[in-house]
């Protein structure tokens, strides 16, 4: 490779990513940058980082058409070794978010960004010993000043072993903080009437795609490659395919277009509707072709006003954001890998980068040569 990479980690503005006892992370601490792309073998733990990061956010409690962001059955299986004597931990800057489990109240609590009372390395759950008295006391506590310095809202939930809440304090603040795990799922419906972001599973992809010019300005030659017009339907809150053929118009339900298309349509939105987010990208290359692939990366290269957490199986996605490492000095490649029985992270130097693109080695075949 002509060009060096050595001024790349000193010119990036790097944010410190710890995490503690969650899953398979017995603990791991990496200096993240805007993109942060992340490789490894299957059941490494790729997808335990991501979900690390939704804890800044409360757990949700899934369902059959609205999966939770977090895989668990039980929430003592988001403890490593299901552990619940050792807390949750996960710091990102400034930020930070705890999951614990208090053995007297038999209650499962998460906090985000606590304030100084209830913090749980200061403050004692034995007293007051009942539900009830413990409720009181979060919604005494919600408001007053945060121990910590972090930007996100500073909320606390007591939750069921399933998941489900059992208080929040009568002063709780629900406003989502910007971390964002997105996953594409088919059968879903597109036409919740919220327009802030796109949800997690493009539930409210129709307000989204309509409010924003620049997503259809985008996604149109994408489907004028196929000799398709991409339609809004006003009235049913729905998309619509259609071709026209000797004055004669067919229509095609968006869930019979090709998969690589409605991916491109829910990637773009997610990217476009956000701003000041971190967005949590599992496999965004999964169905695609790779020029579309390269598409998307590039996309995402070119967008300076959100930070990326993103893992990936695809040599192209991969290959495209080394070959513009150089130019975007603040994208960081991580190799994940399982060792003694925990997930353990790498961060990729600068020769191993030249390697891989200089020689044109395909990484995936040589994952594990750079340990």
């Amino acid at each position: 490779m002509a060009q060096s990479r050595k001024s790349v980690a000193q010119n990036a503005k790097l944010t410190p990513l710890e995490i503690t006892n969650f899953k398979s992370i017995k603990h791991i601490r990496l200096e993240t940058s805007r993109i942060n792309i992340f490789i490894g073998k299957p059941n490494s733990g790729k997808s335990n980082l991501l979900e690390a990061m939704t804890l800044f956010n409360f757990i949700e409690r899934g369902t059959p058409d609205r999966p939770s962001t977090i895989r668990y059955k039980s929430l003592n299986q988001l403890f490593y070794d299901t552990d619940t004597s050792k807390n949750v931990t996960v710091k990102f800057g400034d930020e930070v978010a705890k999951l614990m489990f208090d053995r007297d109240l038999n209650t499962f609590i998460q906090a985000i960004n606590p304030n100084e009372s209830t913090d749980a390395q200061n403050y004692s759950l034995n007293e007051p010993s009942s539900s009830i008295a413990y409720e009181f006391e979060l919604s005494e506590h919600i408001g007053r000043p945060k121990k910590y310095k972090g930007q996100f809202a500073s909320k606390m939930a007591m939750l069921n072993a399933d998941g489900s809440t059992l208080s929040t304090g009568k002063g709780a603040i629900h406003i989502e903080n910007p971390v964002r795990k997105y996953d594409f799922k088919d059968g879903h419906s597109y036409g919740e009437n919220f327009s802030r972001y796109l949800k997690q599973h493009g539930e409210n992809l129709y307000s989204i795609v309509r409010e924003r010019s620049e997503i259809r300005d985008w996604i149109k030659p994408f489907f004028d490659e196929y000799g398709l017009d991409f339609l809004m339907d006003f009235n049913t809150r729905t998309f619509e395919v259609q071709r026209i053929e000797n004055g004669i118009a067919y229509k095609i339900p968006f869930e019979l277009t090709p998969d690589t298309l409605r991916r491109m349509l829910f990637n773009i939105a997610a990217i476009y509707s956000n701003s000041g987010s971190v967005i949590l990208f599992e496999e965004p290359e999964a169905h695609s072709f790779p020029p579309y692939i390269k598409e998307l990366s590039e996309l995402i290269k070119a967008d300076k006003h959100n930070t990326y957490f993103i893992t990936t199986h695809s040599p192209y996605f991969f290959s495209s954001m080394v070959e513009d490492s150089i130019t975007y000095k603040d994208i960081c490649f991580f190799q994940v890998y399982f060792e003694d029985y925990q997930t353990k992270i790498k961060k990729l130097s600068q020769k191993e980068l030249d390697l891989i693109w200089g020689s044109g080695v395909d990484v995936f075949f040589n994952i594990d040569s750079s340990r």
